[in-house]
C-alpha cells in the first residue's frame, strides 16, 4: 500500500513537473516568436511597410530594435531628426525598397508625424527621410541626390539618382549628407570625401510615387 502511494506520489510529480516544462516551453517560443516579428519588417507586393502609429516612446523602441542600438542611441538619433518628445506627436515610419539595382537593396525610411487612426489617418509633415543601403547583408553607401515631396491625398513622391557602392569600396565616414527642407520638400545630398569611393560604383535612377 505505501509502495502505491509513493508510486503514485512519483507518478504526479513526474507529470506535474512535464507540465511546468511544457509551459515553460511554451512561453518561450511565444516570446521568441514576438521578437521575431516585431524584429523583421513585412513588405507588401510593392515592396512597402508601413509601421503602427506610435507615441515618441515606442518610436524609440522601434529604433533601438530596428537599427540594433541601444535605447540612449537611438535617443540620440531621433534628436538630430528633431524628434525629442517634448511635444505630443503621433509618428509612423514607411519604408520603401528603391527598384532598380541589381546588386544593392537600397531603402527610403520617412519618419512622419500623423494623425487620425488605424483606419483613416493622414500624413501631416514628413519629418525625416533617411537612405540606408545594404548589400549581401552588409552595409553599402549611395552618393547622389535624394528628393522627397509630401503630396495630396496620403502621397509621397520622391526622386533618387547617384552612385551605389560596396562596403569593401569604402572608408569609414565616407559620405557626408546635406539636408534641406522647405514646405514638405526634403532635398538631401550625400557626397563622398574622396573620389576613390566612386570606383566599381553602380548607378541608380528612380522615381516614384508611395500612396498611403
Amino acid at each position: 500500500m505505501l509502495s502505491d502511494r509513493f508510486f503514485a506520489a512519483g507518478r504526479e510529480l513526474r507529470m506535474g513537473s512535464f507540465v511546468m516544462i511544457l509551459v515553460l516551453v511554451l512561453v518561450l517560443g511565444g516570446c521568441s516568436g514576438a521578437d521575431e516579428e516585431k524584429s523583421e519588417k513585412q513588405f507588401d507586393e510593392n515592396g512597402l511597410f508601413v509601421s503602427e502609429a506610435m507615441n515618441y516612446d515606442e518610436l524609440k523602441e522601434y529604433y533601438s530594435m530596428d537599427k540594433a542600438v541601444s535605447l540612449n542611441d537611438a535617443e540620440g538619433k531621433l534628436a538630430q531628426m528633431n524628434i525629442t518628445g517634448e511635444e505630443e506627436a503621433t509618428y509612423r515610419v514607411v519604408v520603401q525598397k528603391v527598384e532598380g539595382s541589381e546588386k544593392y537593396v537600397p531603402c527610403i525610411d520617412f519618419y512622419l508625424i500623423t494623425s487620425g487612426d488605424e483606419e483613416d489617418w493622414k500624413i501631416e509633415k514628413i519629418q525625416k527621410a533617411v537612405l540606408s543601403v545594404t548589400a549581401d547583408g552588409k552595409e553599402a553607401v549611395f552618393f547622389g541626390d535624394i528628393t522627397c515631396w509630401q503630396r495630396e491625398n496620403n502621397r509621397i513622391e520622391y526622386s533618387l539618382n547617384g552612385e551605389l557602392s560596396e562596403p569593401a569600396d569604402t572608408k569609414e565616414d565616407a559620405v557626408v549628407c546635406r539636408e534641406e527642407t522647405e514646405d514638405g520638400i526634403i532635398q538631401l545630398q550625400y557626397l563622398p570625401k574622396t573620389d576613390d569611393n566612386l570606383e566599381d560604383s553602380e548607378y541608380i535612377n528612380a522615381h516614384q510615387f508611395i500612396t498611403l
